[in-house]
């Protein structure tokens, strides 16, 4: 089991869980405090367990544009999207952030359980293009501050203005001596900031011990709390965020997983995309969809989904919502049946319980989340 940066820490404050070949805090005070904390004021997470990738090299723009199904020549040097790894299949890989630093140089962030699949993947297609591919994970602390307040919590401490970063914009800034890059992105629906303290090898943490203690001491009057992975999955659930492994795999296309936002069509050609397109025009047969539990009950990953008496689809993700005080879900149903408002039932513990299906997220945007108080 590896360690993380911050591990003498979560080990003396939060309750650890064995998570992607990691320990890592589940919750320090608790997953519903922690999540509400977030959705009205501020978390702080550790989530150094991610892998993050340096692309570099005079083709590195030109490897990632074939690579990637988005279009990585869209994104300018401060800009970064979130995006997928696909294999020939068309099946999802990894889905990864990629942030443009400068012309040739990228960072790619993956998910810890994927770190050594993309890798491996990334190096094979690699051939016949002049860039370098550097795994700087051991070398990178991250931290995810989000919530509405988390601009109020990290701007006084940072050398650079926070106004102009629009999501999915980054920064490099610094700390004194540390080295930071910040980018405004997460993984729970609200706004906030994911911060990656760079240079600092796991064995010398002392610049990730200093800037984790300082977010603590200038969150707490805002109502700031550590936050552990337990919240991390109940706030992504309530936003309709896709976890890989149990939303996503490689047997799951973009196009099932309502992800074809991410591609770019017009594309000459990209890794998958003759298959995705013949997908496309053929049409799936499931597709990721929303469920909120009418009754009680909390669905979880692999409970089936019927239509009377047929198996129609299963759940892949379930969990308690603190903010609907109900259960919530995401699985695959069939493509027919999957119109919001359309009630299926689901197998809960020797029952079978009505459930509806909905947009996500499931919370009103203008109380909660990043859009909070914008017309859509």
């Amino acid at each position: 089991m590896s360690h993380i940066h911050l591990y003498d820490y979560h080990a003396k404050n939060s309750r650890l869980l064995k998570f992607g070949g990691f320990d890592m805090p589940l919750w320090y005070k608790g997953i519903e405090e922690e999540h509400l904390a977030v959705r009205n004021a501020a978390g702080l997470f550790d989530v150094s367990h991610m892998g993050e990738f340096e692309v570099t090299g005079l083709e590195a723009q030109r490897f990632l544009q074939w690579l990637l199904p988005s279009d990585i020549n869209q994104v300018t040097p401060g800009r970064g999207l979130y995006t997928l790894l696909c294999n020939e299949k068309g099946g999802i890989i990894d889905d990864i952030i990629v942030l443009a630093r400068e012309p040739g140089k990228y960072l790619m962030i993956v998910n810890a359980t994927r770190r050594d699949a993309d890798l491996t993947w990334i190096r094979k297609h690699m051939e016949g293009f002049d860039v370098e591919l550097k795994d700087v994970s051991n070398e990178t602390a991250l931290f995810a501050l989000q919530g509405p307040r988390a601009k109020s919590i990290l701007q006084p401490i940072l050398d650079v203005d926070l106004d102009g970063l629009k999501r999915f914009g980054h920064v490099r800034a610094s700390l004194g001596d540390i080295d930071l890059e910040i980018s405004r992105t997460g993984y729970t629906g609200e706004d906030g900031f994911e911060i990656f303290v760079l240079n600092c090898p796991i064995e010398s943490p002392a610049h990730a011990e200093r800037v984790w203690e300082l977010l603590l001491q200038k969150g707490r009057p805002e109502g700031l709390l550590p936050c552990g992975l337990g919240a991390r999955d109940t706030l992504r659930l309530e936003a309709g965020l896709c976890l890989y492994g149990q939303d996503l795999n490689e047997d799951t296309t973009p196009l099932e997983a309502r992800l074809e936002w991410v591609i770019s069509w017009n594309k000459e050609t990209f890794v998958g995309k003759d298959t995705l397109l013949r997908s496309k025009l053929q049409g799936f047969e499931t597709v990721k969809t929303c469920f909120l539990v009418k009754t009680h009950g909390i669905p979880r990953s692999g409970y089936r989904i019927t239509n009377g008496s047929e198996n129609v689809g299963r759940f892949t993700s379930g969990t308690f919502s603190p903010l609907l005080r109900r259960g919530i879900g995401m699985g695959y149903l069939r493509t027919s049946l999957s119109t919001p408002g359309t009630e299926v039932l689901v197998e809960l513990r020797g029952t079978t319980q009505p459930v509806v299906i909905v947009d996500a997220p499931f919370y009103d945007t203008n109380l909660y989340g990043w859009k909070r108080g914008r017309r859509t």
